[in-house]
């Protein structure tokens, strides 16, 4: 998917073309004013820039001075077409926030990049399980086996040898609770921003001020993401119903999966 680019004006000057994280930054630091005119690369008509979902800009006293002069507003250029309206629409929707399909498509491709790890972990555990039995497997091989003979040696095998048999047992839990969680920990707290399902999608975890999300911050949105959506089911039912297509994860974070 071609990558959003945008156009603002300010005090009659054009500038740009700039990305939709561009425009979110340069709202949240106060650089782009409410009023300011934008319009995207495909649009001809200019419209102000807090009709942007998924923006936010940030607030400022207002000076206590004498009234100033109005400036003269920009008059933007009126669309020619019909086109050039129904081009409009979308715009109220600006594709700042990722959709429920390509959230769901991203979340598919790393299912099945979780599960390829996790075969791979169970493979070696299961092995290095069995290689542990080879001492078992020459007791009942014996021509001459005397069945309350082996037995009473299988027992003091594996009570004498119980720790070695259940590693790899605990390493194969262990992979399957902590490979999904370092997945996604390792490729969101990179500069990437995403896991490789999202990166693949073009979308990436942001802040709700359009800022990067830190380390600490995607560590603990990747626990309450494992609690409330892996572990109780519901953790997702909330980007059906809130505006900027939250998880639970993210209301408590105060992160938006956004569009690249």
């Amino acid at each position: 998917m071609a990558k959003v680019l945008w156009y603002y004006q300010q005090s009659g000057e054009e500038h740009g073309p700039v990305s939709s994280a561009d425009i979110r930054r340069l709202a949240a630091r106060g650089k782009l004013a409410p009023d300011d005119l934008v319009r995207r690369e495909s649009m001809d008509e200019w419209v102000a820039a807090n009709r942007l979902r998924g923006v936010e800009f940030r607030t400022s006293a207002a000076p206590t001075a004498a009234p100033a002069v109005a400036s003269p507003k920009i008059k933007a250029k009126p669309a020619k077409t019909k086109n050039a309206r129904a081009d409009a629409a979308p715009y109220r929707d600006t594709g700042e926030v990722a959709g429920i399909v390509r959230r769901w498509i991203s979340a598919v491709i790393d299912s099945v990049i979780m599960s390829l790890l996790l075969f791979g972990g169970a493979f070696v555990g299961v092995y290095l399980f069995v290689a542990q039995l080879d001492p078992l497997i020459g007791i009942v091989d014996d021509p001459n086996l005397d069945l309350i003979k082996a037995s009473k040696e299988m027992q003091t095998y594996i009570a004498n040898n119980l720790d070695a048999l259940m590693t790899p047992l605990a390493a194969v839990f262990g992979l399957m609770v902590l490979l999904p969680f370092i997945y996604e920990v390792f490729f969101e707290a990179s500069p990437a921003k995403g896991t490789i399902g999202k990166m693949i999608c073009k979308i990436e975890v942001a802040t709700t001020r359009g800022e990067g999300p830190g380390f600490f911050r995607i560590f603990l949105r990747t626990i309450l993401k494992f609690v409330f959506t892996y572990m109780l089911f519901f953790g997702c039912l909330t980007i059906l119903v809130t505006k900027k297509r939250q998880a639970l994860h993210d209301l408590v974070c105060g992160t938006v999966v956004v569009v690249k």
